[in-house]
Order: structure tokens, then sequence, then C-alpha cells
């Protein structure tokens, strides 16, 4: 039972919202989610850089045993992005409470699928071997994926604190976190790797083991920003709370582990291709994440932002945020897709690729060109979707045409037409088309309104029933 002070508490004024909602609103949310991703991704590179000295089986079982990791991990995450959802929409209707008490059941959640992570571990030879990995990379990607996965507690929490934080428009403490935990990683890396002192040296194992105590820091960073939060508020468990995240987050994270899945089948048709069709997808793939990340962050702040005016009762500001979401994206994806068009030899040739890979690169990246521009209007969408708490249609969605777009089409052009990785990438291109369509019909039909106007009634019956 909830005490009167509580009660008290759950008195709310809604969030005051800009008559309009342009370029600068969504930038100022955006730009750190950008940062954030960003530096994610140069986490990456720098265990890469770390790891290449010891020998090509040890990179190669350092990218699969990752490609492993987050086809684990996404599940987790996509979940806990039910947290941002439920927040956004309490911060926007002044639930601050209401807001607090979700964050902590969040956190539980977090340790739970860190902790359910865990158990993969000794299941990381069996799924490494059907991943593809040779005798000779499957013990070093197996020690490599248990060293991350060991610390999957701290990073699912780290996750949670960074969705609440973002639901609630504060997004700059989640990019200092992943900064934190990037300096943390550059400097263990090479100790935990190669020895230093008292620490033995660990070789592979190290670089995982290193991300993992990395991550530790950035979760310990992001539990002091909202300590007085955490601090103030009733922590015993409320079900209907805990639904909530959970019915909003599973869609999502059903999304990523079969989205990543068809990517693995993806990859294994571009495999069958050759090593030069594959080592160029690969080229591509890189570069062009340089404008895809901050595209999703893109997508991710208009979905905080939907949220907050959902729960601000200000459906009328949705159509401003895809707008100013919209115009951003597209610039920046269309500006980084004419780089790729004018320069595709320069961008290969960074990463010395031999001739024959240059030659399928170029192709590839004026096809990726053209993939950059629905791109930007399907992820806006999305977000607009999200923000709605429409996940259920996003992940049928997405996964719908994943597997019976981009994949058959893509089979079809690369093998039986003998288009190589070209004909591939023009199945992607295909899917994101067809994807763009189906989100643009749903933003028209209004199903997304449906689904938010469900979401809230279940969301007041929650709250309601929580305060008892």
């Amino acid at each position: 039972m909830s005490t009167d002070n509580e009660k008290n508490d759950t008195k709310h004024t809604k969030l005051t919202l800009p008559e309009h909602v342009g370029i600068p609103h969504v930038l100022e949310i955006a730009w750190p989610i950008m940062l954030s991703m960003l530096s994610f991704a140069a986490m990456n590179f720098v265990n890469a850089l770390w790891v290449g000295p010891l020998g090509k089986a040890h990179l190669a079982a350092a990218g699969i045993g990752g490609v492993l990791l987050y086809a684990i991990h996404g599940f987790g995450y996509g979940v806990l992005t039910g947290l941002k959802i439920s927040v956004s929409q309490a911060h926007g209707a002044g639930e601050d409470l209401y807001a607090r008490r979700l964050l902590w059941h969040g956190l539980r959640l977090a340790l739970w699928m860190g902790l359910l992570e865990i158990l993969f571990i000794p299941l990381g030879g069996p799924l490494l071997q059907l991943l593809g990995a040779s005798d000779a990379v499957s013990p070093l990607a197996e020690e490599y994926f248990a060293m991350r996965v060991i610390g999957g507690v701290p990073a699912f929490i780290m996750t949670a604190l960074t969705q609440y934080l973002q639901g609630r428009g504060r997004t700059v403490a989640p990019m200092v976190a992943m900064i934190v935990a990037n300096l943390f990683n550059v400097v263990l890396d090479p100790m935990f790797i190669y020895g230093w002192g008292p620490i033995p040296e660990m070789g592979i194992g190290g670089a995982g083991l290193a991300a993992s105590i990395s991550f530790g820091f950035g979760a310990l960073y992001l539990l002091w920003v909202p300590r007085p939060e955490l601090t103030g508020t009733p922590r015993h468990f409320e079900r209907p709370l805990l639904a909530r995240i959970w019915r909003l987050g599973f869609p999502l994270g059903g999304r990523a582990t079969l989205e990543i899945a068809s990517y693995l089948i993806f990859t294994g048709i571009l495999a069958a291709m050759g090593d030069a069709h594959l080592a160029a997808h690969v080229i591509v793939v890189r570069t062009i994440s340089v404008s895809f990340l901050p595209g999703y962050a893109i997508s991710e702040a208009v979905s905080v932002l939907v949220g907050q005016a959902i729960g601000a009762r200000r459906i009328d500001l949705v159509a401003d945020i895809r707008k100013a979401g919209l115009k951003i994206a597209v610039s920046f994806m269309c500006a980084c897709g004419v780089v790729f068009v004018l320069f595709p030899v320069p961008l290969t040739a960074i990463h010395g690729a031999t001739p024959d890979v240059v030659e399928i690169a170029v192709e590839l990246f004026v096809i990726s060109a053209l993939f950059q521009l629905f791109d930007a209007f399907a992820m806006t969408g999305l977000g607009v979707l999200n923000g709605a708490g429409d996940t259920r249609f996003v992940l049928i969605a997405t996964v719908s045409v994943a597997w019976l777009a981009k994949l058959p089409l893509g089979y079809l052009l690369a093998g039986e037409v003998g288009m190589g990785a070209a004909g591939a990438w023009w199945g992607i291109v295909f899917e994101v088309i067809v994807l763009w369509g189906v989100v643009a019909w749903r933003l028209r039909s209004g199903g997304w309104r449906r689904a938010a106007d469900a979401e809230r009634v279940r969301s007041d019956a929650a709250e309601a029933l929580a305060a008892t």
C-alpha cells in the first residue's frame, strides 16, 4: 500500500511543451545520442586495434564473438527500450513519481537480463560453430564471448539508466557515461591483453574483460547521476509497472533478435559469393555507419519527443516533431550519400582493400547512397511509432519486410541472377523502400494514434493500481 505522501506525490503537472517543435528541439535531444553511438562504435574499433597484433585468428574471434554477443544482448536492449517509451510518456504527463518507480523496475529487469545472459556462456562454443567459426577461431571467440557476457549485468544496468534519462530528455549524461566507459577501455585493453605489473597476460580474453569492466564504470557514473531520484523513490515491486515496460519493450526485443538473425543469413549469402564480395560489404557497412548511427539517433530523439507529446496530450505536436526529424535525417544522410557516390575509391582505399574488393565496393557505395535516402524516411517514421507505443506494429512491419523482402530478393539477385554483393544490396534497398511505404501507411491511417490511446488507458490503469 502506498503512503499518503506517495499518493500526494502522484499529483502531477503536464510538461510545458513549446507551441511548435522544430529542428533545434530535435537536435537538442539527438546530438548527445549521436555521440554516444559513435563512442560505442569507437570502443569496438579500439578493441580491434589492440587485438590485431595477436594475429588474424584473434581479430576474427573478436569479430564473430561480438556478433554472437549482440545477437543475444539485442533482445534485452530492445526490452529495456520499453522503459524509455513509458518514461517519456510519464514525463510528458508530469508523472514524476511514476517515472521514477518505472526506473526501479527497469533496473530489476536489467539485473534479470544480465544474469540470464550468463547462462549462455556454456553455449558459446556450439553457437559460434553454427555461425561458421573455424576450429582455430572458435576457442578464441568463445573466450572473448565469455568475458564480455560476465559484464552483462553492468551493461544492462547502464542501458536501463540510459533509457530512463533519455526518456526524460536528459541525453547528455548517458553520452558522458559512454565516453567514461571508452576512456577506461582504452587504458584497460593493453593492460589486460598483454599484461601489466601484477595483471597477467590474458590475450583476447583480456579484451573482453576490459570492455566488461569499462561498462561497469559507465554504469556507476549513471547510478550517481539520478541518485536523489533513486533514493527518494519507493522500491517495492509493482507488477503493473514491470508489465508496462515488458509490453512496450518485448516487441522491440523480438525485433532486434529477428533482425540480427536475418542479417546473419544475409551475411551468409554474401560469404557464399566469395571473400571479395564479403570484404567489400564489410567495408561499406563500416563506412556508412558514420551516417547510419546519427540517423538512428535522430529516430531515437523523435521517439522521446513524441512520447512526451503524447503524455502531455499534445498530439498536435507529433506532425511537427516528425517533420523536424525528417529534415535533419534527410539532409544529413543525403549529404553523406553524395560523399559515398563521389569518393568511393578513397573511402575503400582507407581499409587497404585489394583491387578486386575496391571494384565491388565502389558499386556498393553508389547503391548505399540510395539506401540512405529511403532509410532516413523509414527511421524517422519508426521513431514516431515507437514513441506512440505502437511497438507491436513496428515488430510486425520490420521483421516481415526483412525476412520476406530483403532476404528472398537479395538471394535471388546475388546468387541466381549472378549480381553478387550488388544484388544482395539491392535487396536491402528494396527492404527499406517497402518499410518506408508500410510505415507511411501506418502514420496516415491513424493506427498509431489508436495504439497510443490504448496504451494510455492501460498506463492510467497501471498507475491507479500501483497507487492503491
